[in-house]
């Protein structure tokens, strides 16, 4: 097999290790403290038994492998000697098979041995364990006599170390499942037919049973199911062939009495995958295929032959004839072992790739993989040898590879790049030869041949699509961020490639006439735009679209260009080209989804000339009524688009457009632009005076509250005669005199009624009416019509209207009029005279209080205290209220000064420092504390006691004030804490 250090590998690897590799197989001589002969060794989860005989006794050997110490645990025998020893997977079980035709169960934690009463007269010659075996029960195994028989049975250990052949119940069991004939049964192996990976146990499950004679190699199938008192488990397999002639199974010439079956599985809760049949021929090996069903007759795959004998010096032996003693297997190679001479043949290529030869005085015997460990143990003559397997699947790749099983090779080089680069060129190499041109393409993307070698094999043998698949994988292996010169070369090419493939195929559909290529071009296309719309390809063309934009434009692909800038989202392009397309409904579309305000604005007036009841359902869709999470659109951007709309396209009943979207604006919308309500009425006043009066009105009176411009609106108004909305925006500018005359010149008499009685004013209201009158008699002159506006009129009198009238006018039409002024006249008189008799009886009431109030008393107690102060009030001079509070006469002075304003409070503390003046004036001579004039002190009081500080309006002046003042506030919050 070629050594991978002696092949400079191609793919732009060189080996730089000096070391030669490890052997696959390392031999280790294990010391056996005996003199005698090994006739006999099983290992299994490294716990070691052997059979040592010389002349004086015979001895079974157990030993644990992996403890440090070096006790043994020794068995001795004699007048018999051991045929066969098998032990379970665990190591916890072990049956032994003497000459004698006696047989033996020795459990792991037992001393001694226990006989198997019911294998009397047999010689067990093959077990099948159950790979399911716990501490001290076997569970259902099966076992071979060298008679032809297969036995079902199974093992329990007490706990006291007693041991018996136990069923579910007490009873013993060993039933007899099948006759194969007068053959040695020298092998038995038997598996689930199961896909799951998990552990199962032996319920309801499909089995397949291998059996091997010295000459043939049998399958059995059948379901299982759990294992009931006194019945068997595999039972209702075996009864299904009750004639050896249905029984599946290979037949090999058997010129020798070698036999041996081994299967492998790389765990024991893994099923098993493939098997070995040592027979006189060679080795016959193969898979095993677990996903068989149910009524397919054989579980073996990939079965082939190995002869001993082949001429050539790679063959799977030398040329001599010498057969092996037993076998041992792994995952890869089966391993034969002769007299001094172990040999390991791959079993993929059956070829010969190590050897081991021993000293031709130590007779080798037996060979042996334990299960779960997975050394390789030899029991020879002289002693016993261990082999460790090293990277046994080291050079698997390279054989695989020479198979051409290039996935089991990529497989099997795990994370070696350098092997995956060739066993990835060499695949890729062949489909390219064979003319797999576009699978090729996808293998040589993952190689690291140089990029221009292998374009130009696409470029000259003219496989532009194997290309392309070529160049789109090698991008997909770059990353944008770290390649970018190189990825925007990569995708320039590509959709070079593309627009050439689209434009053949537009070119032969437009020369044949018909649409035989239609389909293909379609797929095509779809194929080029999913390759646009990739994430990593996006990321590359984002910085660089402007060359894929002329790119596609040197094609005239308008299509694709279209798709390109919509992916790119230059929105702006692809509205355009389908506003050039009179593709409006699409545009519309197109801005509904984008939602960008810049191009709602940039594209609507010329979308309001052609669509424009459609246009205006777009910005209503994209106001913040209908869509919160967007930004609003500007109204009055907006207003250049609305100028656009064609009112000669405005159909009998229709509604005009501009005026719904700005009615939405200030209803729905709540708009209060003054430009927006200006343009409104602009549009009202044009087409829809009655309702520019609505709106009007709506708006209401208040100059400062309307959104409009008043001025503006009266120009427009006056311009298009519309008379009512001038007097009603008169009116709102207060401008009630022009629009009562405005509405008397319209003879609207009620509007102008109702316009003079709108001023504050008395003396503007009667002008306005008089006016109103003067109209009515100088203009109508209908006299029922001036009685009519007087009676409306509280403001005013016949008198006041007389002088409008003609001289030559009778009285009697007045007469009525005359009468109740001069009626009214003398009410009011009489109101008069008793208004004044009302308000003399009150000035004297009041000046009977006052005398009544000047004679008013109080009593003060020596225990009263200032409501200010809180200290006795008769200790100084005081003020007492009709309310009863009382207040010393400094400490109201100070609470009411800082409620004062400058000028009075600059007077009272000049009154305060002649009152002081006095007293100390007049301190010598007296001790009254009266030392000031009576007005001095009665202008004080009027000052300061005008009215009590608790009970008057100060303190509800003072009641929107805080209890505590800003500057305390900081100290009153410490006392509080």
């Amino acid at each position: 097999m070629m050594n991978p250090s002696d092949e400079v590998l191609r793919g732009g690897y060189i080996s730089t290790s000096l070391d030669p590799p490890a052997a696959m197989f390392q031999r280790t001589s294990i010391p056996i403290p005996f003199t005698g002969t090994v006739t006999h060794l099983r290992v299994c989860s490294g716990f070691l038994i052997y059979v040592m005989v010389n002349r004086e006794m015979k001895v079974i050997r157990r030993a644990n492998m992996a403890s440090k110490t070096d006790e043994k645990d020794d068995i001795e025998f004699r007048d018999d000697d051991v045929e066969n020893i098998y032990m379970d997977p665990t190591g916890d079980h072990v049956i032994i098979s003497m000459a004698s035709e006696s047989n033996y169960y020795l459990h792991r934690l037992s001393k001694s041995l226990k006989i198997l009463s019911k294998f009397s007269g047999h010689i067990i010659s093959a077990v099948a364990w159950n790979d399911e075996c716990a501490l001290r029960y076997t569970g259902p195994l099966l076992v071979g006599t060298k008679k032809g028989l297969v036995f079902e049975t199974s093992l329990v250990a007490s706990e006291e170390g007693k041991f018996r052949i136990a069923s579910s119940a007490a009873e013993q069991y060993a039933k007899q499942l099948y006759d194969i004939g007068d053959f040695t049964v020298s092998g038995l192996a038997y598996g689930r037919v199961t896909t799951g990976q998990q552990k199962r146990r032996l319920q309801s499950h499909n089995i397949f049973i291998l059996l091997v004679t010295s000459g043939r190699l049998y399958q059995f199938f059948g379901t299982v199911g759990s294992t009931l008192e006194g019945h068997s488990v595999f039972q209702s397999i075996f009864e299904a062939y009750k004639d050896i002639q249905e029984v599946k199974y290979v037949d090999l010439p058997a010129n020798n009495s070698i036999s041996q079956l081994l299967t492998y599985r790389k765990s024991l809760d893994q099923p098993v995958l493939s098997f070995a049949w040592m027979a006189s021929p060679g080795i016959y090996c193969g898979n095993i295929d677990n996903t068989v069903r149910s009524g397919d007759d054989s579980v073996i795959l990939n079965h082939k032959l190995i002869e001993y004998q082949q001429d050539g010096s790679n063959s799977s032996l030398t040329t001599t004839s010498v057969l092996p003693n037993s076998i041992a297997m792994t995952e890869f190679h089966i391993l034969m072992l002769s007299e001094n001479r172990l040999r390991v043949i791959c079993t993929l290529n059956e070829k010969q790739v190590w050897e081991d030869v021993f000293d031709s005085r130590d007779q080798v015997k037996n060979i042996w993989r334990d299960p779960v460990k997975g050394y390789i143990w030899i029991n020879a003559k002289k002693g016993v040898y261990r082999y460790k397997v090293v990277q046994e699947s080291r050079n698997i790749w390279k054989i695989l590879l020479d198979m051409k099983e290039y996935d089991k090779a990529r497989f099997h080089c795990g994370q070696d790049q350098e092997k995956l680069d060739i066993v990835n060129r060499q695949q890729a190499n062949s489909l390219f030869e064979a003319g797999k041109y576009e699978t090729s393409a996808q293998y040589y993307a993952q190689t690291r041949m140089s990029f221009e070698e292998i374009t130009l094999k696409f470029i000259e043998a003219n496989k532009e699509v194997a290309l392309r698949g070529y160049l789109e994988k090698k991008l997909d292996n770059y990353s944008p961020e770290e390649n970018k010169v190189q990825a925007i070369m990569l995708v320039t090419w590509l959709v070079e490639i593309w627009l050439n493939q689209l434009g053949k195929l537009s070119d032969q559909m437009d020369s044949d006439g018909s649409n035989k290529y239609e389909q293909e071009r379609e797929i095509l296309q779809e194929e080029f735009r999913l390759f646009l719309a990739k994430g990593n390809i996006r990321s590359v063309l984002n910085e660089n679209k402007s060359i894929i934009y002329d790119l596609i434009a040197s094609h005239g692909d308008v299509k694709d260009l279209v798709f390109f800038a919509d992916l790119m989202k230059d929105y702006e392009k692809v509205i355009s080209h389908q506003l050039q397309n009179h593709e409006f409904e699409k545009a519309l579309e197109q801005l509904e989804r984008v939602g960008d305000a810049r191009l709602v604005y940039k594209f609507s007036p010329l979308l309001m000339q052609h669509v424009p009841s459609a246009t205006v359902d777009l910005w209503q869709t994209l106001s913040p009524y209908h869509n919160p999470r967007r930004p609003p659109l500007d109204p009055k951007k907006l207003i250049p688009s609305l100028v656009q709309y064609d009112v000669r396209k405005l159909q009998s009943g229709q509604t005009h457009d501009a005026i719904r979207f700005l009615e939405y604006c200030i209803r729905t919308l709540k708009n209060k632009d003054q430009t927006i309500h200006n343009y409104l009425i602009s549009l009202y006043a044009d087409f829809d005076p009655e309702k520019l009066l609505k709106y009007l009105r709506v708006q209401g009176q208040e100059a400062d509250a309307v959104n409009y411009d008043l001025k503006y609106a009266l120009r427009l108004c006056s311009e298009k005669n519309l008379h009512k909305a001038c007097i009603h925006i008169y009116s709102t500018m207060g401008l009630y005199s022009e629009a009562v005359n405005l509405a008397l010149e319209q003879t609207d008499m009620s509007l102008a009624q109702e316009n003079a009685q709108k001023p504050e004013e008395y003396d503007e209201r009667k002008k306005l009416w008089l006016d109103v009158a003067r109209h009515v008699v100088e203009k109508q002159k209908n006299i029922d019509s001036a009685m009519k506006v007087l009676k409306d009129c509280d403001l005013l009198k016949i008198e006041d209207i007389l002088p409008f009238f003609p001289d030559f006018v009778t009285i009697d039409k007045f007469k009525e009029a005359i009468t109740k002024s001069l009626a009214e006249y003398n009410e009011h008189i009489n109101s008069l005279k008793a208004d004044m008799n009302e308000a003399t009886k009150s000035a004297d009431q009041i000046r009977q209080q006052i005398q009544d109030f000047r004679k008013k008393s109080g009593t003060v107690r020596t225990t009263d205290k200032c409501s200010l102060c809180s200290f006795p009030l008769v200790t100084r001079s005081f003020y007492l209220f009709p309310c009863h509070h009382k207040f010393h006469s400094d400490c109201l002075i100070a609470e009411v000064l800082p409620s004062l304003s400058s000028s009075i409070r600059a007077t009272v503390e000049e009154l305060q420092r002649k009152v002081a003046s006095r007293e100390d004036a007049f301190s010598i001579t007296s001790n009254t504390s009266t030392s000031f004039t009576q007005s001095a002190k009665a202008e004080l009081d009027e000052l300061v006691a005008a009215e009590c500080i608790y009970c008057g309006e100060q303190i509800i002046r003072t009641i929107d004030e805080p209890f505590i003042a800003l500057d305390e506030y900081g100290a009153a919050t410490e006392d509080w804490d």
